[in-house]
């Protein structure tokens, strides 16, 4: 990006990065330039993915891998980050994102509408940026307030609402809503000492439909059983030991090879290696385990002991599974078998292999614990694509558990807030009037690209919103669903979750009115640049 839309000015340890074709300009208004190119491109992909009908992106990973996405993160995250301007997109849609895991849209999209208004305040009026962002805050205040007064009246949304709202940019949200919602009854529903995203796992398999997704009640790994001639499938209850060691008995004479073909030399080996087992594995008799999942490997002699006492072995699985096995069934992970007790032994319901898209997985079923997996199947552009947007939506669902209450969607709380902001502008007047007109006209971008993805004239769409809410019709908004303007946008369950919706729009305003300031792009030079260039 910054070979075709940048000149970078050489000024000695410093780069200050410019528009092409900057050196016509000096100072403020070519920063302004670069910053305004900079948010042109990010915004423009912003807008175009906005909402639930709109466009997809096809974004190349850096591992070589290609996943079509609506999520405007996934596209920042591979983007290079040598640009200041940037880095500081980058960082308030992290934050966003890792908080909330939906919004990134809405922060970027107005940061580049408010920037571009405050922008042309300052180059065709002649406003000072401080007096920009004076007027900016104080709209920010009142739009702030539009949105606690209509989470007010709105109050607590339903589960299949919030997940559709945060699972709005998936392929099949009605489909990925049903299995987050199911997951978080099961949450509710038992005691658990994690968070949600950690108590819910996401598990993709390649082949099939979307519509083969399910809901787990316990744990997926991607591992077989160990023992060849073990049950594949094992019904309970199970009592279940999870522990993290090297299950490995200690040989003497390790590394030599001989044959024998006499049956008591071999009856004796066998006889050593069992004495060596047990000091191992014991312990597991005396507590009664049925199953044994270890973090890591597990000798075949061990392997083969346990078999004989009827005790199912599962190695090397991955620990974030075998953390969330422990929350499932009620155990404990243990660093070693000899510090295992009763009371961090769990139990399962059953234990299966099974065969999904090609691979095998160990199906751990436990109706005691919290956790749960989605397991969610699909074609390979489709999988990989919904399997970050559900973990994020999990990140959500933990801000409703905090904060059940919503907001209309379809850009009804922009339009409100609007009026709202051009009332107090003509009471105010002045310079400040004049930014907050500004601050109005630049939030009704997203009502305005809502319309626009839902084959409605924009322009139509926005002043018929506006007569609504003049009228006393508060929730009116965009239904991209039925492709209309709707007067009661809850009615048709089209909300957004207030604390998404109030942090995008703060992340939004704050990364604009910080550019807003800015009057310079400077980037420093690493020193090993620094001294080529002095010696050249």
């Amino acid at each position: 990006m910054r070979g075709k839309m940048f000149d970078v000015a050489e000024r000695g340890p410093f780069r200050v990065v410019a528009p092409r074709g900057g050196s016509d300009y000096v100072g403020e208004h070519a920063s302004r330039k670069a910053i305004r190119a900079v948010l042109s491109v990010y915004g423009y992909l912003a807008g175009s993915s906005l909402g639930s009908r709109g466009a997809y992106k096809l974004v190349h990973g850096r591992y070589g891998d290609v996943v079509p996405t609506r999520k405007l993160y996934l596209v920042l995250e591979e983007a290079s980050k040598e640009n200041p301007v940037v880095q500081a997109v980058w960082e308030a849609a992290r934050r966003q994102w890792r908080l909330y895991g939906d919004g990134v849209k809405t922060v970027v999209l107005l940061a580049y509408q408010l920037y571009s208004e405050g922008a042309r305040l300052v180059e065709e009026h002649g406003l000072r940026p401080s007096t920009v962002v004076e007027g900016f805050t104080r709209a920010y205040r009142i739009h702030a307030g539009t949105l606690e007064e209509l989470a007010e009246r709105t109050g607590p949304i339903d589960c299949p609402a919030a997940a559709r709202s945060l699972a709005a940019g998936s392929q099949e949200p009605e489909v990925l809503a049903g299995l987050l919602c199911g997951a978080l009854e099961r949450y509710r529903a038992r005691p658990c000492r994690a968070r949600l995203s950690e108590a819910v796992a996401v598990e993709r398999v390649e082949g099939g439909s979307v519509y083969d997704s399910s809901l787990v009640e316990g744990v997926v790994a991607r591992k077989r059983i160990m023992q060849y001639n073990a049950p594949k499938h094992a019904r309970g209850p199970l009592r279940v030991a999870v522990v993290d060691q090297k299950l490995y008995v200690d040989y003497r004479g390790e590394g030599i090879r001989f044959t024998t073909s006499d049956p008591g030399v071999a009856l004796e080996l066998a006889r050593a290696a069992s004495e060596a087992v047990k000091p191992l594995a014991s312990r597991l008799l005396e507590l009664g385990v049925d199953l044994l999942v270890n973090v890591k490997g597990v000798d075949p002699a061990v392997e083969q002991w346990l078999h004989r006492h009827g005790v199912i072995v599962v190695r090397r699985v991955d620990a974030e599974r075998a953390r969330l096995l422990a929350l499932a069934s009620g155990a404990r992970m243990a660093s070693s078998i000899r510090d295992l007790r009763e009371e961090d032994i769990g139990v399962v319901d059953s234990v299966e292999e099974v065969n999904l898209g090609g691979r095998y997985y160990t199906i751990f079923k436990a109706g005691k614990g919290c956790a749960s997996t989605i397991l969610l199947r699909g074609p390979w552009f489709t999988v990989d694509s919904m399997h970050e947007e559900v973990r994020m939506a999990l990140r959500g669902l933990e801000a409703y558990l905090a904060d059940p209450r919503g907001v209309p969607g379809g850009g009804a709380p922009e339009v409100e807030a609007a009026e709202r902001i051009r009332e107090a502008a003509r009471r105010a007047g002045g310079k400040e009037g004049l930014a907050m007109e500004a601050y109005a006209d630049a939030i009704e971008v997203i009502p305005r690209t809502l319309a626009r993805h839902a084959g409605l004239n924009p322009l139509d769409a926005v002043a018929e919103l506006r007569s609504l809410h003049a009228r006393g019709h508060w929730a009116a908004g965009v239904d991209e669903g039925r492709l209309e303007v709707a007067e009661d946008t809850r009615a048709r369950r089209v909300v957004d979750l207030y604390t998404v919706r109030a942090s995008a729009v703060a992340a939004g305003v704050a990364l604009a009115v910080s550019l807003l300031r800015v009057s310079g792009i400077a980037v420093h030079r690493r020193g090993a640049e620094l001294r080529r260039i002095r010696e050249g």
